[in-house]
């Protein structure tokens, strides 16, 4: 990654993460209208990688609406463990940091490490030492049970958006985010990861 490339997405993290931290602290309509707005943007971009698949009518119409459906519903339920459960703050902040901590930490191994790639046809900076320290790294005290388990259901997430990205021949899935590209692109992991993490305090695991 180029200086220039590096520092714009520094600094874009670095006036994104106080907003959306602000928003999850407030909670309510704040948090409801980030999620909202996130949402759409994703189902925009959506709308964009699809146009650009070779697709039939049917079947553009079927990606379209799956894709959609799992926008809304994981946004869905991000705004109910956040605004409806007894400890939604705590653990709307901990579902974040364990994305974060997962990207930072499969980015850093990935380019320190290196190594046999994960996917090479569908993306090829993943690599096995960059999961490795997902499943390692996330076993901190604040995400304990959670970690592994996310952190590897999070990089199925961004394999999955990287998949439909090199099928429609685009390297981001927009460009709404200086340095990191589009919404998708920044919560493919986080969108997988939500309903798992739902399940998971549903049944007390």
């Amino acid at each position: 990654m180029a200086l220039s490339n590096l520092n714009t997405r520094i600094l874009s993290s670095l006036i994104l993460i106080p907003f959306v931290f602000g928003a999850i602290y407030f909670g309510g309509w704040v948090f409801s209208g980030l999620v909202m707005v996130i949402c759409i943007a994703c189902c925009v971009e959506w709308l964009e990688i699809v146009k650009a698949l070779k697709l039939s009518f049917a079947s553009r119409l079927l990606h379209l609406s799956g894709g959609f459906f799992y926008f809304i519903f994981s946004c869905l339920l991000f705004a109910e463990i956040r605004n409806s459960h007894t400890d939604g703050l705590l653990l709307a902040m901990a579902l974040l940091l364990c994305v974060w901590a997962s990207d930072t930490g499969a980015y850093i191994l990935g380019r320190t490490i290196g190594g046999p790639k994960l996917a090479p046809a569908i993306s090829p900076n993943k690599t096995w030492a960059a999961l490795m320290g997902i499943m390692e790294g996330l076993s901190l005290p604040l995400l304990f049970v959670y970690g592994c388990i996310l952190g590897c259901v999070g990089q199925v997430g961004d394999l999955l958006e990287s998949y439909f990205k090199r099928r429609a021949g685009l390297k981001d899935s927009g460009k709404i985010i200086p340095g990191h590209g589009g919404a998708l692109d920044r919560v493919d992991a986080l969108l997988l990861m939500i309903p798992f993490f739902y399940l998971m305090l549903k049944h007390g695991l």
